[in-house]
């Protein structure tokens, strides 16, 4: 049975399911794409500012506390979403408050215990693992936002499980990264260098906190007062532990290579590296738009054992998910001098790295997302293994190419590790379910993008126009001879009707 065949065997069904996943994927898609236009936006004004050596002292900071954060939360992040939603859809509300609060009061104080012996030994840390003294004076500030961001984590996540999606979109996609661009004016405009922007990360932190808290009060607190809080904590924690491993080996594929960048190779080549990945990671915004409704979708459908719904859905929404990444890939192979010469001259030397990345986030793109369909099949633990494999991949090939090949060593280290743990995904989905997010119609987008590059790249290598205005032009003469290739070569019925429902969603 063709994939065509099995798309009509599921009927209105599956048409109501695109449209749920489609609409959704629409609202978290923008708040994406406003995130990431902030944060490219701000980057650059940091990156000029402080030039590419003290900006690589900054990534290298907040990256630390990225890591803490993740370690403070101690897997609650997921535990709070899964347990308040199954709790409120059952009207526990008594439970639903013994978690939160519960959650909140263990981050709270590991975060704080964390925090302070970081001050109390920044010194050592600093000259011991990164060779210098320059970063222990930051650390007492950056270490004071701690707490606040673990505290946004458990009430963003309690938003999320009680399914207020959109405060959570408006809270981190929108007002966070207002408010921190707006920070780091006031930071430019009175002169207060690197110690002033370590400062936004304290204050922007608490604002979000209070926010959140904030949000989750209306919507629940002052609804239901008088509630007392009941807690399993052993159910918690079965589930937060496991949980915090996957958060912790994931978030290493990107991180690690800072690390162990900041032990080998200058600052700037850091913050070089940096900028490159921020770009590189808009290849694949898509995966974030449709992951936070797939998900819950996936999971339903394979608790009712529908694995033929699972496996139409997968291919049509990793199918959309490659079109969008293949857009923002070749534009980024066609202009990356333009692109990065927004942050400043010396970042140009990163052309190589911003090509690297940006191949291995493609590949990441062209599969989807496979993690959470093995994950919403019921194997947490094979996450867990693919999570620990990455781990060792990427460190074992950081520590062997970043001495050799510098920056670029750190680019192909994670490049590689990502197409190889997307590969072994691939290969245990299909064991285990027999399903692959391939079909014919899975090759048009890439026959048009390679048609739609090849025409930009000889037309605007004959202009000679400036990089801002090549980079304008450029991207929208792509854009467009992309979509007259994909109407020549014809859209499936499922591709106009999920076309549809996006533009029905722009329009309102």
């Amino acid at each position: 049975m063709n994939s065509g065949e099995k798309i009509m065997t599921t009927g209105k069904s599956y048409q109501s399911e695109i449209v749920l996943i489609t609409k959704n994927a629409g609202i978290t898609a923008f708040g994406f794409l406003f995130l990431n236009l902030i944060s490219l936006v701000s980057n650059a004004l940091i990156t000029r500012y402080l030039g590419s050596g003290q900006y690589g002292l900054f990534v290298l900071l907040t990256r630390i506390l990225e890591i803490l954060t993740i370690i403070s939360s101690l897997g609650f992040s997921n535990t709070i979403v899964r347990y308040v939603a199954s709790y409120f859809s059952r009207g526990d509300y008594q439970r639903v408050k013994g978690t939160v609060f519960y959650s909140l009061k263990m981050v709270l104080i590991f975060s704080i215990f964390l925090a302070a012996a970081i001050i109390l030994f920044s010194q050592t840390i600093s000259e011991r693992l990164f060779d210098t003294s320059e970063l222990s004076r930051f650390f007492s500030i950056l270490m004071l936002s701690l707490p606040f961001s673990v505290i946004s984590m458990v009430y963003l996540s309690t938003l999320n499980g009680l399914k207020q999606v959109k405060h959570v979109v408006i809270i981190k996609n929108f007002i966070n990264p207002v408010i921190y661009i707006l920070m780091i004016g006031i930071v430019l405009f009175f002169d207060c260098g690197l110690n002033g922007m370590i400062w936004i990360y304290l204050l922007t932190g608490s604002f979000t906190a209070m926010l959140a808290y904030s949000q989750v009060r209306s919507v629940f607190f002052k609804k239901k007062t008088g509630i007392i809080p009941l807690t399993e904590k052993k159910k918690l924690w079965e589930f937060s532990l496991p949980m915090l491993f996957i958060q912790i080996f994931n978030s290493t594929i990107r991180l690690v290579p800072i690390f162990i960048m900041g032990v080998y190779l200058p600052t700037s080549d850091i913050g070089i590296f940096n900028i490159c990945l921020k770009i590189a990671l808009i290849v694949s915004f898509s995966l974030e738009a449709f992951y936070m409704i797939f998900a819950p979708v996936i999971s339903e459908l394979f608790s009712k054992n529908d694995l033929l719904m699972v496996e139409n859905l997968y291919k049509t929404v990793t199918k959309w998910i490659f079109t969008f990444s293949l857009v923002v890939f070749f534009i980024i192979v066609l202009f990356p001098y333009s692109l990065l010469i927004v942050f400043g001259a010396e970042f140009i030397t990163g052309t190589g790295i911003l090509i690297i990345m940006a191949a291995g986030e493609l590949i990441n793109a062209s599969v989807g997302l496979v993690g959470i369909v093995i994950m919403m099949s019921g194997r947490p633990k094979i996450i867990l293994y693919n999570s620990i494999l990455s781990f060792l991949i990427v460190s074992l090939l950081c520590v062997v190419l970043i001495p050799r090949y510098g920056a670029v060593g750190a680019a192909l280290s994670v490049a590689v590790t990502v197409a190889l743990i997307n590969i072994i995904r691939l290969v245990e989905l299909y064991w285990f379910e027999k399903i692959h997010p391939f079909k014919k119609s899975y090759f048009k987008p890439l026959i048009s993008g390679f048609v739609s590059f090849i025409i930009t790249y000889f037309i605007f290598a004959q202009l000679g126009l400036a990089l801002y205005f090549e980079l304008c032009i450029g991207s929208l003469f792509f854009l467009i001879v992309f979509v007259l290739c994909n109407w020549i070569l014809r859209l499936d019925e499922e591709d106009k009707y999920i076309l549809k429902t996006l533009l029905n969603q722009i329009k309102r």
